[in-house]
């Protein structure tokens, strides 16, 4: 098959390459050998590959990957092999221009040395070493490597600034659990999915203090929609960047690359559960690449997930009384560990050619889950604001339908779908460009039950639908791209401008009028019992518009300084309109030695739904065994702008990063970045106020009725500004030995957050504690993946440093010990199709340390354990690709 003598070289390599197409197969091959490969037929992406594994000469290998394909090879040089269809001339003259540009496949050290897209409107500019801000990629292969339920978790396993909390009875958060970015919240974490703005979730985060004061008050977009099997690659922009992206962009961006393969099938599923014999999980994913006319493809993904309940809590020390008097009480009474889930999800991928130079694509998903959570347990004996009677009908008992007690159980089914739909091209005049017109929706809809609207006596019913939460996102976009040759620089000067239209409302629908209805027992708790439905006082539709105007420049001034200017003007029309601006810079100081800077302004628009929430909902303190009715109201209620409310203005920020890359050879690669993030005027949930009955007295008497059914109060504001500083080092390293190949990759994030200012009356102790050591300074993974012949095995250790878990009680909080979490799978592929694993997750069984803050409702560990408390997990999986 070589058409070349040079082909006839004899060294031995050995290779371990089992990736999916033929181009992947290609980077592991250049890697292995150290031979650059070229080609320009675009459908190499998309061809099925074949197994290489063994001690093979480079030209053996070729024969092996090449066979059945439509595709030959030659040498150009020693170092340099081209790919070409069997129907064109081997010989053509390597120097002549191609008919067009050819792609280069080189043996870098990187895991996935893809071109990205990301943090630059650049086509084309190159790999994460090449750009002045630190990027990451990771490829689908990585991704295959994990084994968690849902995407958010396998994200933080290498993603070392990333941090899932694990939300046990925490309303909504139990459900939706938002991830958290170098301490900043989802909503300063920009989504993308193809480079278009993923929509939000309608979950606002209104989980208290001791959960997550993080994420406290955030709404941002649901990444656990997205089918790990439809990822091609994730690229994450840890950097600013409002001023390219717009607003939420202040920790950093992700972008979601969706596979894009015309042919094949593959098929996953997975087998697991916990050490304790709980939380059974079985996964089954697919994945099938269809061929479109016009140098199409239609590719297709779908999940299915169901994992049952964990429980890790012990018996509540309360509830001895109530055994000495023979009450059958659940043991435990009350459940703390992962909620019971089902998921089935979709994600779709296409594109055709509609005329020259110029391409139709589109895609979306489909995602429906239910899931459900157990809230805390009523004591019938000692919860007395619940169980007592009714001056209205004292013949009611709660005991006569209660008498063990109950604990509510609180679900939710949540529906997501999106629609992206666009034409891309490039003109005569070399002006790339691209519109898009798109619609996301997610809708949440509540249930609660196993609980009572005490006011109803006993016409109450035990199960209710509180309501339902939408946020509905509609957008336009266009841009713009011309390369400017300038003879004076380097590289042509890339002029990137556009313009971007979005339309967002939330929605929030009533619930059932026995959910939130006064009846007859005015005298008792009002609403159903743990969540109260939304009146119609509380239901509403509230939108917005934002129209944004961008301009991006880059170019090499030298062979050795590339530099980045951006600016963004955007309108919000329920709030300010802000100019934002970025100036980023690489410069090459060695052949193996580079510095980078970025300086940029950003912000952030509150959301609609942070604006018009309006919640009412019951929380348990440690000590206190009875409820107690927590109002959450929008800033400009009646009652909030009694205790300080004030309407919600933008978040601003400062964004500072500088790094070195440092690649002293082809294995090897250390990049180190230093940040520092000023956020001003930072959106959250403020402390809860008590509502005295001189003050409610006060306010009902003015007409403002809520203040009789709450005991709390709390409401958004811009109360407070952190700085966020730390480093992030990432290294990789790779060695192709006798013994098989090696990969070492390792990734350590340092992040502290200070509190710079902040209103002592809307931040109280705990909150103030927790926002500033309620979570690991220090989060590293260290990873290594070894393929020898079939067999491949992949470890990785992950260390959490030690955090504060505060309580409101003054001199009271608990030192949370560092922990090391291994994860270990060992993989061995039976044929070119079937490749079956065997792993576990915390394989060590580690659990956090014990605190007894809320041992008397029977948790002894920490809300806050940033690897959760449920202990070690096994499984088993198979993948098949054919």
């Amino acid at each position: 098959m070589a058409t070349s003598a040079q082909a006839a070289e004899v060294r031995l390599v050995n290779y371990s390459v089992k990736t999916e197409y033929l181009e992947d197969a290609l980077i592991a091959f250049s890697r292995a050998t150290g031979i650059n490969v070229i080609y320009r037929d675009k459908k190499i992406k998309t061809i099925r590959s074949k197994v290489l594994v063994g001690h093979h000469t480079p030209s053996k290998a070729l024969d092996i990957l090449l066979t059945g394909t439509g595709y030959r090879y030659e040498f150009i040089d020693t170092k340099t092999i081209r790919i070409f269809a069997e129907q064109q001339e081997s010989d053509q003259d390597p120097e002549q221009p191609p008919e067009a540009p050819l792609a280069t496949v080189t043996n870098s050290p990187e895991l996935f040395e893809e071109i990205i897209s990301l943090g630059t409107r650049t086509r084309n500019r190159g790999t994460v070493t090449d750009a002045p801000v630190p990027i990451d990629v990771f490829d689908k292969i990585l991704l295959e490597k994990q084994s968690f339920a849902n995407l958010t978790d396998a994200l933080q396993t290498f993603i070392p600034g990333l941090t899932v909390f694990p939300f046990p009875s925490a309303d909504g958060s139990s459900l939706i659990r938002p991830p958290t970015f170098r301490g900043l919240p989802q909503d300063q974490i920009l989504v993308l999915v193809n480079g278009k703005r993923r929509h939000r979730s309608a979950l606002v985060n209104l989980i208290g203090a001791g959960f997550d004061p993080l994420s406290q008050g955030s709404q941002g977009a649901d990444m656990a929609t997205i089918p790990a099997i439809a990822i091609k690659r994730v690229e994450v922009l840890r950097d600013g960047a409002s001023a390219q992206y717009g607003s939420d962009a202040i920790a950093g961006v992700m972008n979601f690359v969706l596979k894009d393969n015309n042919s094949g099938v593959e098929l996953r599923s997975q087998y697991g559960q916990f050490y304790e014999g709980d939380g059974e999980t079985l996964q089954v994913q697919a994945n099938v690449g269809l061929p479109l006319p016009q140098d199409g493809f239609l590719n297709i993904s779908l999940e299915y997930l169901n994992a049952n309940p964990t429980s890790r809590g012990r018996q509540r020390t309360d509830v001895q009384d109530l055994i000495a008097l023979g009450l059958d009480v659940p043991d435990p009474a009350q459940r703390w560990g992962n909620a019971d889930t089902e998921t089935l999800q979709s994600f779709w991928n296409g594109e055709m050619e509609i005329q020259d130079d110029m391409r139709f694509y589109m895609f979306g998903n489909f995602s429906y889950k239910k899931s459900d959570t157990s809230f805390f347990y009523r004591h019938p004996l000692r919860t007395t604001g619940i169980y007592k009677s009714s001056l209205y009908d004292p013949d009611f008992d709660l005991n006569a339908i209660y008498p063990n007690g109950f604990t509510p159980e609180f679900g939710a089914e949540v529906i997501d779908y999106s629609q992206i739909i666009g034409l891309r091209g490039e003109t005569t005049s070399n002006i790339y460009w691209d519109a898009s017109l798109q619609y996301g929706q997610n809708q949440i809809r509540y249930k609660i039950d196993n609980t009572i609207n005490l006011s109803l006596g006993n016409a109450s019913p035990s199960e209710f639908r509180p309501g339902e939460l939408i946020q509905k996102e509609f957008g336009f976009n266009l841009g713009l791209t011309y390369p400017w040759d300038i003879k004076y620089f380097h590289s042509p000067l890339n002029l990137a401008f556009g313009f971007e239209y979005r339309h967002e409302g939330y929605l929030i629908k009533a619930g059932e009028k026995s959910s939130y209805e006064t009846g007859p027992l005015k005298d008792l708790p009002i609403g159903s019992n743990g969540f109260p439905g939304f009146s119609p006082d509380q239901a509403g539709d509230f939108a917005r518009n934002n129209i944004a105007l961008y301009v991006d420049l880059e170019t090499n001034i030298t062979d050795r300084l590339l530099i980045n200017l951006a600016t963004r003007f955007e309108y919000y029309s329920d709030s300010d309109s802000t100019l934002d601006s970025k100036v980023a810079l690489r410069y090459q100081l060695l052949p193996t030695l580079a510095l980078r800077t970025a300086i940029s302004s950003g912000f952030r628009a509150p959301t609609p739904g942070q604006s018009h929430t309006a919640n009412t909902s019951t929380f348990f303190e440690s000590g206190n065994p009875n409820a107690i009715i927590r109002g959450t109201l929008p800033p400009d209620h009646p009652i909030s702008l009694y205790y300080g409310g004030q309407t919600l203005s933008p978040e601003t920020a400062r964004n500072i990063t500088a790094g070195i890359i440092w690649t002293p050879s082809d294995q090897l690669s250390l990049t180190l970045d230093y940040y520092r993030i000023r956020v001003q005027d930072r959106i959250g949930v403020s402390s809860n106020f008590t509502i005295e009955d001189e003050d409610r007295d006060f306010l009902a008497n003015t007409g403002i009725r809520d203040a009789l059914t709450i005991d709390t109060v709390r409401f958004f504001t811009n109360s407070f500004t952190t700085i966020t500083e730390g480093f992030d080092i990432v290294g990789a390293y790779d060695i192709n030995w006798s013994g098989g190949t090696t990969q070492f990759s390792m990734g350590v994030n340092y992040n502290e957050q200070k509190l710079d200012e902040f209103d002592p009356s809307a931040i109280d102790r705990e909150r103030e504690i927790e926002l500033q050591g309620g979570f690991p300074k220090i989060r590293s993974t260290l990873s290594i993946y070894h393929q020898i012949g079939d067999l491949s095995f992949f470890l990785r250790s992950t260390y959490y440093d030690s955090f504060t878990d505060a309580t409101p009680t003054p001199g009271i909080a608990t030192r949370i010990g560092a922990e090391v979490v291994f994860d270990l799978e060992a993989s061995y592929q039976i044929n070119e199709t079937l490749e079956l694993s065997f792993g576990g997750q915390n394989i060590f069984h580690n659990f956090p340390d014990e605190t007894d803050q809320f041992l008397s409702f029977g948790l002894p560990y920490s809300f806050q354990s940033p690897f959760g408390f449920n202990g070690g997990f096994w499984y088993i999986k198979a993948n098949t690709r054919f």
